[in-house]
């Protein structure tokens, strides 16, 4: 929510400036936004309820949305056979159904499979943790 109202603000002081607003952005793509924060903030959440630290879980966090797409990117150019198993494991490329609201099932189960590696599994493993964890 914050992001939409900084988001209004911005578009209002360039409009002030340069003398029209350009509201654009649809519906759509608002729905697209929502819906991949909440997908981002759930894998900071998976990844801290797994590692049981907030600072390596931040780390790890930006690591696996940042560097991770280009390793993946670099892997798929270097090696044939990767190219074929990177769309199924790159959840942040995989998000691009989303934007484009794709009528492929392809891409819908792309994004399916990806989520569950790296949104299901860590959520997993760390509620668990959580649960055999010491209360202190």
């Amino acid at each position: 929510m914050v992001s939409i109202v900084i988001g209004l603000v911005a578009n209002l002081s360039y409009g002030l400036l340069q003398g029209e607003f350009d509201w654009t952005f649809g519906w759509p793509d608002l729905g697209a936004f929502l819906i991949t924060q909440v997908l981002a903030m759930l894998g900071g959440f998976a990844l801290a309820a797994l590692l049981l630290n907030t600072s390596a879980a931040i780390v790890v966090f930006f690591r696996y949305k940042w560097v991770l797409p280009g390793l993946f990117a670099v892997a798929a150019a270097l090696m044939g056979w990767f190219e074929k198993l990177a769309p199924w494991i790159d959840f942040q490329s995989a998000q691009g159904a989303i934007w484009d609201w794709s009528s492929s099932g392809k891409d819908w189960a792309q994004l399916v499979v990806s989520g569950i590696v790296w949104l299901g599994l860590p959520l997993c493993f760390g509620i668990g943790r959580i649960l055999r964890a010491e209360v202190k």
